[in-house]
């Protein structure tokens, strides 16, 4: 967030809050932010280069096949939104965007505190691990894949009584 002019940047947790469930953004009392101030929000997309460190989770909890992988292109009446306020369509045809959601079922990784997601391709289960599972935890993963997208944030403790999911508009 910074402030009309650019002047200021705000920072999250000290200046405000942002619940990505609502996509309400909450000044806190004691931030920079003043009383009734208007304010904008600031994204940047792309992606950045992945260092060789940054092959992989830090602390993998575990691994979601994807509930949906489609093609998508910019539509400003599109029902698939992102962050920065672009909205998108799914499309029959291939793009150079891909969207992808994932859902996590109830009880899958409950209770966990999740701080980053990755997007994995290539990646293969452990012999005797069933092919309709899945969700895997990190011992039943034989090769980790290809890491093609990485995002880490404050973490979201998963609760066994919500289907929580993430999703991304890839460019590729």
């Amino acid at each position: 967030m910074k402030s009309v002019d650019s002047a200021l940047t705000f920072e999250t947790p000290r200046d405000y809050t942002y619940n990505a469930n609502t996509g309400a953004v909450t000044r806190v009392n004691g931030g920079q932010i003043v009383a009734s101030a208007t304010v904008q929000p600031h994204v940047v997309y792309g992606t950045p280069q992945l260092g060789s460190d940054e092959t992989a989770l830090v602390n993998e909890v575990g691994r979601r096949i994807a509930s949906s992988v489609e093609f998508v292109v910019p539509d400003d009446n599109g029902n698939i939104s992102t962050p920065d306020g672009a909205r998108w369509t799914i499309s029959t045809t291939a793009t150079r965007y891909l969207y992808c959601s994932v859902l996590f079922d109830y009880l899958e990784a409950a209770t966990e505190t999740i701080r980053e997601v990755g997007i994995f391709v290539d990646g293969t289960r452990k012999a005797g691990v069933p092919e309709g599972q899945l969700y895997l935890t990190p011992d039943q993963v034989a090769e980790p894949g290809y890491l093609l997208l990485l995002d880490r944030f404050a973490g979201k403790v998963r609760s066994p009584s919500e289907r929580q999911g993430f999703s991304y508009v890839l460019v590729i």
